[in-house]
């Protein structure tokens, strides 16, 4: 399988200086094996080791993080041999990592081949595994905070469409797609003249929870955090000047995935939130059109004709 195929090559300055934290989940190792061969292939040593909780220092990719799933291997190490080894069955193995600069997410995209190629299991390969990956990109907390989010909400349509989700990954409520009351307040025609407190405002105002495709309150809560308790009631919560953009598959076991193609559908939102005019023109047209997905596709045709964006093609 080459995963380097999908991996779009970028040098201008924006991409040399963004950082991405990336978290993948998956199942068919244990956190153990999966830690000895992330060591295999980028060299570094371990660092910790807790209860399910390994700790590497990479050569390669710095600080990566190796453990069960966070909400359960509290329970998981508290619950008996058996149980314990019964539950883990569908509990996913998460890879974290520290912010990555964009060429090393192709080495990261090699790591999970070498997985793959040792039995890691991705999404398909049960009903039950609800396996995803997650972007963190860093971002300031300024006017492209605005061009991003409505960028995202004129193309969630098309990128749910094009992920090919099947019935039981689109149920999931971990994929709930942005309320439309929220889409259609981004997509209104002076909403190019939101401030990033404004965006904040509406964001709340619309929703408070995270599982959705993209989820700002990360970033808002760590812009105002005051104001993120006030609306969700409780000050938990992580805080962190990045999107997080999840992704409902993380089918790492399948030859024509790849983590590259995966980042390609972020890119793509940051392509449009950079062309002032064609941000314009997609969410004109994904506001008047009876079928966002057709009308967002017919937007960005000259995007997918990139070799960056090429492996998005529907």
């Amino acid at each position: 399988m080459s995963r380097m195929q999908h991996q779009d090559q970028h040098d201008d300055s924006l991409d040399a200086q963004r950082r991405i934290g990336v978290e993948v989940e998956f199942g068919g190792l244990s956190e153990e094996r999966a830690a000895e061969l992330i060591l295999e292939r980028c060299g570094g040593t371990v660092s910790g080791r807790t209860d399910h909780v390994i700790e590497l220092a990479t050569d390669q990719l710095g600080k990566i993080t190796v453990e069960l799933d966070t909400v359960w291997k509290h329970e998981i190490a508290a619950a008996g041999d058996a149980a314990g080894a019964i539950a883990r069955t569908l509990v996913p193995v998460e890879l974290i990592t520290a912010p990555l600069t964009e060429p090393q997410i192709a080495v990261l995209d090699e790591v999970l081949d070498t997985l793959a190629q040792h039995g890691a299991a991705g999404s398909r390969d049960s009903l039950l595994a609800a396996y995803g990956v997650h972007f963190n990109p860093q971002t300031a907390f300024d006017a492209s905070v605005v061009r991003v989010a409505r960028a995202y909400a004129a193309l969630e349509p098309w990128l749910r469409a094009a992920s090919h989700l099947d019935a039981t990954r689109r149920v999931l409520p971990f994929i709930n797609p942005w309320p439309g009351t929220l889409v259609q307040a981004l997509l209104a025609p002076d909403a190019g003249d939101l401030t990033p407190d404004d965006l904040l405002t509406l964001y709340l105002s619309h929703t408070t929870s995270r599982n959705h495709g993209l989820d700002l309150l990360p970033l808002l809560r760590h812009h105002d955090a005051d104001a993120v308790t006030a609306a969700l009631g409780t000050s938990e919560g992580s805080a962190r000047p990045t999107y997080h953009f999840r992704l409902p598959e993380c089918r790492l076991s399948e030859p024509d995935w790849s983590l590259g193609a995966e980042w390609a559908k972020w890119q793509l939102v940051d392509a449009v939130a950079e062309d002032p005019d064609l941000l314009a023109r997609l969410t004109k047209a994904v506001r008047d059109e009876p079928d966002p997905v057709r009308a967002a596709e017919d937007m960005i045709a000259p995007l997918l004709h990139r070799k960056a964006f090429a492996c998005l093609a529907r």
